[in-house]
């Protein structure tokens, strides 16, 4: 009898952590939505959540990414967030590719109007814009992995110059630094 009251009693608190747990990810959830805004996936982020600067949109909503002093310097520049977080494009342009080797199957190349490609790796499948779109400066393309997407260790975001097949342009991550700082405002 005390055996089974015992089971019971682990079963019960493995489900009351299992609750706790899914009500935290809810709520992770509906901050992520208020956070894009409601317009929706895909819609330019409200202008009040973006952040701009150098001709170069933040490619996360504000206070969505850790701060500036925490960014370090790789093939392009790492950017913790938590998963999920929206994935802004920088500039306008068309997304020309999805899935690059070591970021993941679903981190975009964005092909922006001049002329420029920009990777975003480790990103997830939510959010993800097809193959082809045209898309707006400020629009979600996608969103911070969940868990380890590609070689990771957290959520995170590299993003960086690459050519057109996503491969990291050599030499470039301290413009993308600069560009992600002017954009962030410091």
């Amino acid at each position: 009898m005390r055996a089974r009251a015992t089971a019971t009693a682990g079963a019960l608190a493995r489900v009351r952590a299992q609750e706790a747990q899914l009500r935290a990810q809810l709520q992770a959830v509906q901050r992520r939505q208020a956070s894009v805004g409601p317009q929706g996936a895909g819609a330019p982020s409200s202008p009040a959540t973006l952040l701009r600067g150098g001709g170069f949109v933040f490619p996360m909503p504000a206070r969505a990414a850790s701060p500036p002093g925490t960014w370090t310097l790789d093939q392009g520049v790492d950017v913790s967030a938590p998963g999920h977080t929206p994935l802004l494009a920088v500039g306008s342009g068309t997304v020309v590719l999805h899935g690059i080797g070591g970021f993941g199957a679903w981190a975009p190349v964005l092909h922006l109007d001049d002329g420029r490609y920009v990777y975003y790796g480790h990103a997830g499948p939510g959010n993800a814009v097809a193959i082809g779109t045209r898309v707006a400066a400020g629009q979600v393309i996608g969103e911070v992995g969940a868990g380890i997407v590609g070689i990771s260790s957290s959520p995170h975001l590299e993003i960086g110059f690459s050519d057109a097949s996503g491969t990291p342009a050599p030499g470039t991550a301290g413009t993308m630094m600069a560009l992600l700082r002017g954009a962030y405002g410091g």
